[in-house]
């Protein structure tokens, strides 16, 4: 086989640029400590990297939506605990009224029930974020409307609000609605038309519709703390939703960290074989290069 005298050099150039080119890969690894620089040098690991950062750009907003959620769970638990102690404030009067004598004192216990009820009304039209709490999807609108009287008493409450509640996603396969219920929005207007019945019937001095109206109230105390009940194992919910989440994106973190990163101390051993390498070739190449014909006639 005849050999020319342009292999020599041709060869050494290959050979110096594919250890120049090895040697920047390992320096720019050593640097950034990312073993994927470009999608080039590792396609299939590069498919993985790019599929966990994407899964974990989603467990993030599905994380401030848990956070949004448990923001409305709290506010709407806050207004619920107040709707409550109206509720039961109103149920201490009705008990109170068999100890009074007298239609007046009924009449001043029938102002203080008439304060409750307004009070009450505000706390169940309560928004958040310009959303009502208790309104369902019903969006702008109050969702419960009061119908007064020419002296500006409530004499009726109606539900306005819609039968669904807004849903938000929490997980990948976890959607739930953070507000209460329908069922908890009707147990409010009853509870408010129960109380115009209570503040009518103890401004006319009547006894015997008060206490009538106990078992009523009664009922609508328990389901408020049914709807408290709720309201707080949606808030479990959530908060497993969330740790779920932390553990799915600590994991996605870990397996990212396995395709992308570098082993630092084998790489910086790659990087010195390769350096020495690259000397070697050199001093072997100068040596070489260094002879001519005439060094052997």
């Amino acid at each position: 086989m005849r050999v020319t005298s342009n292999t020599f050099p041709n060869t050494l150039i290959y050979q110096l640029q594919r250890l120049t080119g090895r040697i920047n890969q390992l320096q720019e690894q050593t640097a950034t400590g990312q073993r994927i620089v470009d999608p080039s040098d590792d396609p299939a690991g590069a498919v993985r990297v790019l599929n966990g950062q994407a899964e974990q750009a989603r467990i993030q907003q599905f994380h401030r939506n848990a956070l949004r959620a448990n923001d409305i769970i709290n506010a709407s638990t806050g207004q619920l605990r107040n709707i409550l102690q109206l509720t039961e404030r109103a149920n201490e009067i009705i008990a109170l009224s068999d100890e009074v004598q007298g239609k007046e004192a009924l009449q001043t216990y029938g102002i203080e029930v008439d304060a409750l009820l307004e009070q009450m009304l505000v706390n169940a039209n309560t928004r958040f974020n310009d959303e009502p709490l208790f309104g369902g999807t019903t969006g702008a609108a109050q969702p419960f409307e009061a119908t007064r009287d020419a002296n500006g008493k409530i004499v009726s409450v109606a539900y306005v609000g819609t039968t669904d509640t807004a849903e938000i996603q929490v997980a990948v396969d976890g959607r739930l609605s953070p507000y209460p219920s329908y069922e908890t929005n009707q147990d409010i207007l009853t509870t408010m038309n129960n109380l115009i019945a209570v503040r009518d019937a103890l401004a006319t001095g009547d006894s015997a519709t008060v206490k009538a109206q106990m078992d009523a109230m009664n009922a609508s105390e328990d389901a408020l703390i049914g709807a408290l009940s709720a309201q707080g194992a949606l808030q479990a919910r959530i908060e497993i939703e969330m740790e779920q989440n932390r553990a799915r994106y600590s994991d996605l973190a870990e397996q990212i960290s396995r395709d992308a990163d570098v082993d630092l101390s084998q790489t910086i051993v790659q990087l010195t074989q390769n350096q020495n390498a690259y000397q070697a070739a050199l001093m072997s190449a100068g040596k070489v290069l260094d002879r001519s014909l005439l060094d052997y006639l």
